[in-house]
């Protein structure tokens, strides 16, 4: 019995009709979904890690479990920076949905001397025009180059963002509501200055006014810019 083969047997043992159905409701684009909990796809990616992972890799996906396995796989499995960062590329590429980029992005841990790399991919991204693979770059912005080095660069890339996907704006507003409260002094501006689209801005501001690390009276400053944006 070959890698893939035991994945899905042991995903297949540890489905569940009704959470499937649950996570089908909040995650459109989901495709084939077994109803298998995060906790246990995490622990057959770290199996899969330490195996054969290479032949893991080479064949198709056919569940959207199996979907995170491989974004797992390819963050967790021992290989150089080049060759993480190939099938990285690789698998951004064929993001579909926000579930699947947001665990990619939680679990791709560089070093520091990899960063410029990463780097590198953001600004790729951000550019690329496709929902998922821009909100990757938001996603890994907010995670790694919320610093006085990048700030500058993350706030132009963010508020110059202009796309219809729902999820790319989410993506956005999250990456601008923890710089908000990061970098106040930078970001407050921009807020202010009409550049965000209406509909980023409010989901920014209700991130920030939800967060327990932003005082009462910005959070009251920020309702009411957010009033303002209603329409007469």
């Amino acid at each position: 019995m070959g890698i893939r083969e035991m994945v899905r047997n042991e995903l297949l043992e540890n489905s569940d009709k009704a959470y499937s159905e649950f996570t089908k409701k909040i995650i459109p684009g989901s495709g084939n979904l077994l109803g298998v909990r995060s906790p246990v796809v995490r622990r057959i990616a770290k199996k899969v890690s330490k195996g054969e992972w290479r032949e893991y890799l080479a064949s198709e996906d056919a569940s959207l479990e199996e979907k995170m396995i491989r974004g797992q796989v390819i963050c967790l499995a021992p290989m150089d920076i080049e060759e993480r960062m190939r099938l990285a590329e690789e698998f951004v590429s064929k993001m579909d949905n926000w579930a699947v980029c947001d665990a990619f992005c939680s679990a791709l841990k560089l070093s520091k001397k990899d960063l410029p790399v990463l780097w590198d991919s953001v600004q790729a991204h951000h550019n690329d025009g496709t929902e998922f693979g821009m909100r990757f770059a938001a996603v890994i912005m907010k995670s790694y180059f919320l610093d006085e080095e990048h700030i500058d660069s993350v706030l132009r890339m963010l508020s110059s963002v202009r796309h219809d996907g729902y999820y790319l704006k989410m993506g956005i507003a999250w990456a601008l509501s923890e710089c908000y409260i990061k970098y106040p002094e930078k970001t407050a501006p921009i807020f202010r200055n009409g550049t965000l689209e209406k509909d980023v801005l409010r989901m920014a501001i209700g991130k920030v006014t939800d967060s327990y690390r932003v005082d009462d009276g910005t959070k009251e400053e920020l309702r009411r810019l957010r009033s303002s944006l209603r329409s007469p």
